[in-house]
C-alpha cells in the first residue's frame, strides 16, 4: 500500500501530465467529462510503469481535441517501451536536419530534411561553415548519434541562423533545395495570402477597427467564401426580438427577464463570472 502523501503526488502528477480538467484531484471521476475520464484511465495505468501497454479503441467517444492529446501521448508511450523516453529536447533529435531553429529576427523556422548524410556538407557551406566540411565526427548520422553529438550539431546550426532573418534563411535553403518552412504565429497567419484567399480568415468591422475572426470550418457550396460578416449585439441582446416574433406579449417577455428563464442583453463580464 501506498501512503496517502504517495497517492496524492501521483494523481497530481496524472492530472498535471494528462492535462486533466478538473477542479482538483479529489473531485469525483463521475464529475468528468468523457475524455477527460479517458485520460484519467490511461494515467492510472501509465502510473504502473508497464512494460507492455495493449490500448483497443483509446479514443472511441471523445472529442477531437482529447483523441490528438491521446495520440500523442501515445507515441510518447510506445516510445518509452523501447528505451526512448519522451518529451525530448530539441538538442537530442536524431537528425538536426529536422528541427526548429530561431532566427535573428525572432521567428522560427522548420527544417524537414531527413538526408541528413546526403545534405550535411551542402548546409555547411551555405550557413558559412566550410570549415566543417567532411568533419569526421559529425559528416555522418549514425556515427554522431552514437557519439551524443547531436546538441554539438544544433549548436552550430543555432549560431548560424541567429545571424539571419527567417526570410533569409528560408530564400537560402530553399533555393538550393532544403525544405524548410516557417513557423507561423497568428500575426503571420493574418499575412498568409492563402488563408485569406481560402476564406479561413476575415476581417469583421469593429467600432474600434477592423478585427480578423476566424470562419467556420465547415464550407458549403451554396454560401460565398465571404458571405460578409459582421459583429452581433451581446449575449441575449435578440431575446425580446426573438421571443417577440414567437408571439409573447411584453408583460410575457419581461415576466420572464425578470424571474431569470431568459435573459436580455449580458455584457462580456459578467458572462466571464459564471464560466
Amino acid at each position: 500500500l501506498l501512503p496517502p502523501g504517495k497517492v496524492s503526488s501521483m494523481a497530481e502528477g496524472i492530472r498535471e501530465r494528462f492535462a486533466v480538467k478538473s477542479t482538483g484531484i479529489g473531485q469525483s471521476m463521475d464529475a468528468l467529462s468523457g475524455g477527460n475520464k479517458q485520460k484519467v484511465n490511461l494515467g492510472r495505468w501509465l502510473a504502473k510503469d508497464l512494460k507492455l501497454l495493449i490500448l483497443d479503441c483509446p479514443t472511441r467517444g471523445v472529442d477531437v481535441g482529447v483523441k490528438a492529446a491521446i495520440y500523442a501521448l501515445m507515441v510518447g508511450m510506445v516510445s518509452a517501451q523501447y528505451g526512448n523516453p519522451y518529451p525530448k529536447s530539441r538538442l537530442e533529435v536524431i537528425c538536426p536536419f529536422n528541427n526548429v531553429y530561431t532566427c535573428g529576427d525572432g521567428k522560427v523556422i522548420a527544417m524537414c530534411d531527413p538526408e541528413y548524410d546526403r545534405d550535411y556538407n551542402k548546409i555547411m557551406g551555405l550557413i558559412g561553415r566550410e570549415d566543417l566540411i567532411d568533419e569526421p565526427r559529425l559528416v555522418n548520422c549514425v556515427k554522431m548519434n552514437e557519439a551524443k553529438l547531436n546538441p554539438e550539431v544544433v549548436g552550430i546550426m543555432d549560431e548560424a541562423l541567429a545571424k539571419m532573418t527567417a526570410a533569409e534563411a528560408l530564400k537560402l535553403f530553399k533555393d538550393n533545395g532544403i525544405p524548410c518552412e516557417l513557423c507561423q504565429t497568428p500575426l503571420d497567419v493574418y499575412e498568409d495570402q492563402n488563408a485569406l484567399v481560402n476564406g479561413y480568415l476575415t476581417k469583421v468591422a469593429y467600432p474600434d477597427g477592423g478585427r480578423w475572426v476566424a470562419t467556420p470550418p465547415c464550407k458549403f457550396e451554396s454560401e460565398p467564401i465571404d458571405p460578409g460578416y459582421k459583429p452581433t449585439g451581446m449575449a441575449g441582446s435578440a431575446t425580446y426580438d426573438v421571443m417577440k416574433h414567437l408571439g409573447y406579449t411584453d408583460e410575457q417577455i419581461e415576466a420572464a427577464i425578470a424571474s431569470g428563464d431568459v435573459e436580455g442583453p449580458v455584457g462580456l463580464d459578467t458572462l466571464q463570472t459564471r464560466w
